[in-house]
């Protein structure tokens, strides 16, 4: 029984120790000044990687009918605790909240960040679909209502 306990600690220990380090240097091509030009708004996102601290940092705003900022935000993408997250920061109106979001799946050309606590949105992926040209994409639950907000965004 000692030996069988010893084992489980063992295998237990091991698999909390195992982790994927990613290189988030791969999604370098999240970096640069994106836009997107809705009906009534543009919103702008700026990434920036951090050679120093390994991790990208960003800002992001929106502006409705080319006057007023409606938000602001700043944004994250790095290693808390050995799991990847994207922090999100946002202003709006004198008032600011921050939530963190933690990488779900990724693959050479997408990552999808979760928040298990929030309703909407739940789930926020940035997809590479080509040079200059990326997809965002924030999922959850709006009103009682499954909702989905996608953005093209152009360098």
């Amino acid at each position: 029984m000692k030996w069988f306990l010893s084992l489980f600690i063992l295998v237990v220990f091991n698999s909390c120790s195992n982790y994927e380090k990613i290189d988030l240097e791969k999604y370098s091509w999240i970096t640069g000044e994106w836009h997107y030009n809705g009906e009534q708004y543009v919103l702008y996102e700026n990434w920036k990687w951090d050679s120093e601290k390994k991790h990208f940092f960003g800002t992001g705003s929106m502006i409705l009918n080319d006057v007023d900022t409606v938000y602001s935000q700043e944004m994250n993408i790095g290693y808390v605790n050995k799991k990847i997250f994207l922090s999100v920061k946002s202003s709006s109106e004198g008032v600011s909240k921050e939530a963190f979001f933690e990488l779900n799946q990724h693959n050479e050309k997408m990552l999808t960040f979760r928040n298990k606590f929030s309703a909407y949105p739940r789930f926020i992926t940035y997809r590479h679909l080509s040079n200059g040209i990326i997809e965002t994409k924030a999922v959850g639950i709006k009103e009682g209502k499954n909702h989905s907000d996608i953005r093209v965004l152009l360098k």
